[in-house]
């Protein structure tokens, strides 16, 4: 008889931690819901990940997940633009950047990220090139001219000297 004591409570902390999960996945998912309604789209990204990480096969969550990560990405995007017409380079890399990570199949971003990461390769290589285009000039030496050098020459250069006079020097 002492079995049978057991065996319903032994059913009732399964169904009371189910319940409990459920519940506070209810929560959790009324929070994330919330959060994307006001606009706040990072927060709900980190809420729905909260609910996926303890429920991976929770169906609304994954739906939030996606919209959610989708308009955040969009809103970097948008910061981006707006960054890359103030002319503020730093800016534009790290919004795209944070909308790829939002969003990796965002082939917007993507694309945007390579030209960018390509963009600086190449202005790398323009200043390498400058710069070694800069130590060679720097290296040669200059024509030194001394007094030594000046002895000889007349103020009155524009003087018509025959070829004659030139070669016998």
């Amino acid at each position: 008889m002492p079995t049978k004591r057991h065996a319903p409570v032994s059913l009732a902390k399964p169904a009371l931690v189910a319940a409990s999960l459920l519940l506070a996945t209810g929560c959790s998912l009324y929070k994330a819901n919330k959060a994307f309604e006001a606009g706040r789209f990072e927060d709900a990204v980190r809420a729905y990940q909260d609910i996926l990480s303890a429920d991976p096969e929770n169906v609304k969550a994954r739906i939030g997940y996606k919209r959610s990560a989708t308009r955040a990405a969009e809103l970097h995007l948008e910061q981006a633009r707006e960054a890359e017409r103030r002319k503020d380079g730093g800016r534009v890399y790290q919004e795209v950047r944070r909308a790829l990570v939002l969003d990796p199949g965002n082939a917007l971003a993507t694309e945007w990220l390579t030209n960018l990461e390509l963009a600086a390769q190449e202005q790398k290589r323009t200043e390498e090139s400058l710069d070694a285009l800069t130590a060679q000039v720097e290296s040669h030496q200059p024509l030194i001219r001394t007094p030594r050098s000046l002895e000889g020459m007349d103020r009155n250069s524009r003087r018509r000297t025959s070829r004659r006079d030139i070669l016998a020097n």
